[in-house]
């Protein structure tokens, strides 16, 4: 421990373990150190777990319509989970764990800026051999990179994604590509029952586009504004879903409709019998299911999914890494001689989703970001209760995988770092060896300090926490070798700066910024950002900016090399035609994809390839992204 604040917490901690260990059940007896994490086992099982609740707290019910409650023991004996897949099951081949297949920031090739190599994450454009497939809006484009031989950018294909007039209440917002096939995810607000669609596509040797098949999902919204809705891992893509529900009704299994059909039909993704128990006390009900589906079987039009499903509260976040999917509940009720919430945290085999364990720490997760697998071990930053003369706090700390049990007496993870901070919101970002906070500048009219105080960074190991200055209110964190870039504004919110820290062995500090004037970050994803690794050794780093009169964003590159930051120019997209668009782009207008010497930007309704020639990429070719019929 860093700290001793921590280890203190740890006595107040056992007590905040008696929400696992020993909670009421409907029968009035106490979950024993011998319960294990477990399914329903039935919807009759699940239904008089519903009944045994409302009779518990009828007066909640009745008033809010949300009740505190206390997870149960299983009211019936579940059934054992179905074996693990043999050793020699084919279906363990079908999860390829192949990080090189991703761009790497340092490779020199970098299509989408991921936070774990190994793990894509849905985005408005990706690679599929010799084309660029894009999204804008509700249309489909390919963009054609070679043509006998030589490079070029020619549009290729462009497909309206919906065919029915339903269409136009869903709004499209990811894709992965995974070979030469499609997966379009989208939320259809059109429906009376919340409902997310998969789209499959398949591209041709000359980029044409050839729709395969079309599902609904019964779960609700997946936007989020730091995560994504779907990972692809190998040829496999996980999708996250959620499934509230009321205390005073059962609610239906979750389940998902092949919609190209002339008569579609629903079917299970989960049925309420393999649906884990609540692991901590509740308020206001929600399933939680991750689904690991080949691309190959949703291509001929099934769903033959991997599923895990667990009940929790409301809210929850997802990180990936190539083994493993991690899910963070926050538990809603901690006991009163606590000093803050907790959160399980569930980890999923990804290789054997019967499998399953948790673990419970101190804290809140409210970004994927906050996460880092690494060592056998999974480290965590999460929000927690402020010490005396502190404003903010964060737990670090170290999960060692063969933590994550089925045991129902968990014991809380105690943290291994204590960082304090003199503000509260703050970005998290793990690097190389170190996590790193700033304070939140993404909505500085918010705010009313003057200063956006100090950064910290602590690295995992045995050393404290250190401060550092900046003089930047950070909107967006970038690991990079050696340390971190910050996006951000001045103090004054006057001008747009990028400032390199690096590590250092007593901490960290600026080394240097770089200040353009005269334009803002237009995008804090971490997808607006990209970089890839040049063949002098520097670090080629992209992002979108705009004008302060709210102008087309345009495509800014600096480079980073022995702690330096140096202008390399702008990719201009003031003279490309601007196209009538029909919805806002929630995902963002620009990204930046390195292909090699290649440099390709797109913002709004064109694409823009520069190259870096001397110290500034030129632009070379464009091409912009018609509607079809236009």
């Amino acid at each position: 421990m860093s700290d001793s604040r921590g280890m203190g917490r740890g006595f107040a901690w056992c007590a905040v373990c008696l929400l696992l260990v020993a909670c009421a059940t409907p029968g009035g007896a106490r979950l024993t150190a011998e319960g294990e994490l477990s399914r329903f086992g039935s919807e009759a099982a699940f239904a008089a777990w519903l009944k045994a609740e409302r009779a518990k707290h009828p007066e909640g019910i009745a008033r809010r319509g949300t009740i505190v409650q206390e997870a149960p023991v299983p009211l019936s004996a579940p059934p054992p989970p179905a074996p693990s897949p043999a050793a020699g099951d084919s279906s363990l081949d079908r999860i390829e764990v192949t990080g090189a297949r991703l761009a790497s920031p340092v490779a020199g090739e970098s299509v989408t800026n991921v936070q774990v190599a190994g793990v894509d994450e849905g985005g408005i454009v990706k690679r599929a051999g010799d084309y660029l497939v894009v999204l804008r809006d509700d249309v489909l484009y390919t963009v054609r990179l070679r043509r006998d031989g030589s490079e070029v950018l020619e549009l290729a294909d462009a497909l309206p994604t919906a065919l029915e007039a339903d269409g136009k209440d869903v709004w499209y917002d990811e894709i992965l590509v995974s070979g030469s096939n499609i997966v379009l995810i989208g939320f259809n607000y059109g429906q009376r029952t919340a409902v997310s669609e998969l789209l499959l596509f398949s591209i041709d040797a000359d980029g044409a586009l050839q729709r395969r098949s079309r599902f609904w999902i019964e779960t609700e919204d997946y936007f989020d504004t730091e995560n994504y809705g779907a990972r692809l891992v190998g040829n496999h893509i996980l999708i996250s879903a959620q499934l509230p529900f009321a205390w005073n009704a059962i609610p239906d299994a979750l389940r998902w409709s092949r919609r190209d059909v002339a008569t579609p039909r629903w079917h299970d993704l989960i049925d309420l019998a393999e649906v884990h128990l609540p692991v901590f006390a509740l308020r206001s009900p929600e399933v939680h299911v991750l689904s690991l589906c080949p691309v190959e079987d949703l291509l001929q039009g099934m769903m033959d999914c991997q599923t895990f499903g667990v009940v929790g509260d409301r809210g929850s976040q997802l990180y990936v890494s190539p083994s493993s999917a991690f899910l963070a509940l926050a538990h809603p009720v901690y006991d009163k001689k606590g000093t803050g919430p907790l959160s399980s945290i569930f980890r999923v085999p990804l290789r054997d989703f019967q499998a399953p364990g948790f673990a419970v720490v101190n804290g809140k997760v409210d970004s994927p970001l906050q996460f880092s697998e690494r060592a056998n071990s999974l480290f965590v930053a999460t929000a927690s209760a402020p010490g005396a003369g502190a404003e903010g706090a964060y737990d670090v700390t170290r999960v060692p995988l063969d933590r994550f049990g089925t045991a129902m007496a968990q014991d809380v993870v105690l943290p291994d770092w204590l960082v304090e901070l003199p503000y509260h919101g703050a970005l998290v970002r793990f690097g190389e060896d170190a996590v790193w906070f700033g304070r939140d500048g993404r909505h500085r009219w918010q705010s009313e300090p003057a200063s956006p105080g100090p950064m910290v960074v602590q690295t995992l190991d045995d050393a404290p926490p250190a401060r550092f200055e900046t003089g930047i209110w950070p909107q967006l964190l970038q690991p990079v070798p050696g340390g971190l870039l910050v996006f951000g504004s001045d103090e004054d919110e006057e001008d747009f700066v990028l400032g390199y820290a690096a590590r250092e062995a007593d901490g960290a500090r600026l080394v240097d910024r770089y200040i353009p004037g005269g334009v803002e970050l237009s995008e804090m994803r971490t997808h607006a950002v990209n970089m890839a690794g040049q063949r002098d050794g520097s670090l080629l780093v992209g992002w979108p900016v705009r004008g302060r009169e709210g102008s087309e964003s345009a495509l800014m590159f600096a480079a980073l090399q022995g702690g330096s930051l140096a202008d390399r120019g702008v990719l201009d997209f003031s003279d490309m035609p601007e196209l009538a668009r029909q919805s806002v782009a929630w995902y963002g207008e620009s990204r930046v994809v390195f292909l090699g010497h290649r440099v390709i930007g797109l913002s709004g309704d064109a694409l823009i390839e520069g190259q870096l020639q001397g110290n500034r990429v030129a632009p070379l070719r464009h091409a912009v992204l018609e509607r079809p019929g236009r």
